[in-house]
């Protein structure tokens, strides 16, 4: 078959294009096989939190929101400012302080794991340091 011919063209778009399509589909089937996963953890969580296994503030609290006196966005806000949800928020915070810690103490045994969401953070960290010094040497000449 010659290369210049429009058919042997046209039939290679004609294949790439339903590749795409398979792809596309397979990214939908994808996206609502997650959606539905999602929406199974987040349901077995509020049987959880209804039944007082996740704690009696996140009983509280959901009992609240099957009540429509709060939602999950007021919680974590901090408009909803019940001693149940100030509690949880601050449990929040100490759990991810805690990650955190970990990652920092990680990132500093092993500078070069990749792995670690912190890899090159001392980078940044020096580079953005680097920039402010510039801009304010930059501010005070002129």
């Amino acid at each position: 078959m010659d290369i210049n011919d429009v058919t042997y063209f046209k039939e290679r778009a004609h294949e790439i294009l339903e590749r795409l399509d398979e792809m596309s589909a397979q990214i939908d089937q994808n996206s609502k096989d997650t959606n539905t996963c999602d929406n199974a953890a987040r349901q077995t969580l509020i049987e959880q939190a209804r039944e007082g296994r996740l704690g009696s503030d996140w009983q509280t609290l959901q009992r609240k929101i099957d009540a429509g006196s709060t939602t999950m966005d007021a919680i974590w806000s901090g408009k909803d400012a019940s001693p149940e949800a100030v509690a949880i928020r601050g449990q929040a915070r100490r759990n991810l302080n805690t990650v955190m810690e970990s990652l920092r103490q990680q990132q500093q045994e092993h500078p070069k794991d990749e792995s670690n969401p912190l890899a090159g953070l001392n980078d940044l960290t020096a580079s953005m340091k680097h920039l402010s010094s510039r801009m304010v040497e930059l501010r005070d000449r002129g």
